[in-house]
């Protein structure tokens, strides 16, 4: 979390009848990051990424107060650099956990629900044309192509492209 640590207030959730609240990072990781830097990278999903990682779909809200957008940007890169087959949207206008609220008739939620079964078909293509190379060419469009060099997209509204 390194800076957002104390932009986000976690620093302040300490009480006077506990050091810390239950739930927050640093009892669970030994300290706080400028005392765990170490600790703190290896909670990072950004430390484990390798170019045997699986496919990986990331959704994140542009005004995410947890995560930042950036810190998932460069998540994105890295997993470009690695060669895996990532795709990313970040969704304009939505805080963590987006999706969660009134789901059944929030648009953010229903771009989650469309997006991530638009990518799990995906790879189910994939699969489907890995196991069974006899059936001729691919009939995805070129953006599906996830082999070779496009391993990675990054699903964004029209408006920002």
């Amino acid at each position: 979390m390194g800076k957002n640590y104390f932009r986000l207030g976690l620093d302040k959730m300490e009480n006077a009848d506990q050091e810390f609240q239950p739930g927050t990072l640093p009892p669970m990781l030994g300290g706080h990051p400028d005392e765990k830097p170490e600790v703190y990278a290896l909670f990072s999903p950004i430390t484990h990424v390798h170019p045997d990682c699986p496919p990986t779909f990331i959704m994140q809200g542009e005004h995410d107060l947890i995560t930042s957008a950036k810190a998932t940007r460069t998540f994105f890169g890295k997993l470009k650099e690695a060669k895996v087959c990532a795709v990313m949207h970040i969704v304009p206008q939505v805080d963590h956990g987006f999706d969660l609220f009134l789901p059944k008739l929030s648009p953010s939620a229903h771009v989650a629900y469309y997006d991530i079964e638009r990518f799990l078909g995906v790879m189910a293509c994939q699969v489907g044309r890995n196991a069974a190379p006899s059936q001729g060419p691919s009939s995805l469009p070129p953006e599906t192509e996830m082999n070779g060099p496009a391993v990675a997209m990054e699903w964004l509204p029209e408006k920002a492209r």
